[in-house]
């Protein structure tokens, strides 16, 4: 059985939430030189390649463009919001 998109999403939302735990309050060389961390960021990373590469390609599409704001420093510009009923960085699953 497939998944759906929502499950696909899903998945995003909590490898986000899991980097943003594993790399919150920390500098750029303590999260590279922790490798059992930057494990845990490269893994998620990769669940979030899996996942996008599973999503139909409108919404692929849609999640690209809001990355590449992002990475432009427009996030502020997007309507992004979590998913219903989820928060953010305190239960990543």
């Amino acid at each position: 059985m497939l998944r759906n998109a929502r499950l696909f999403l899903e998945d995003v939302e909590k490898s986000c939430a899991k980097i943003i735990l594993y790399t919150e309050g920390l500098t750029r060389d303590q999260v590279f030189t922790d490798g059992l961390r930057l494990d845990g960021i490269l893994f998620n990373l990769q669940v979030i390649g899996e996942a996008v590469k599973r999503l139909p390609v409108d919404l692929r599409r849609k999640f690209l463009r809001a990355f590449e704001a992002i990475a432009a420093g427009q996030a502020q510009e997007l309507d992004v919001k979590p998913l219903a009923g989820r928060s953010r960085a305190t239960n990543p699953g």
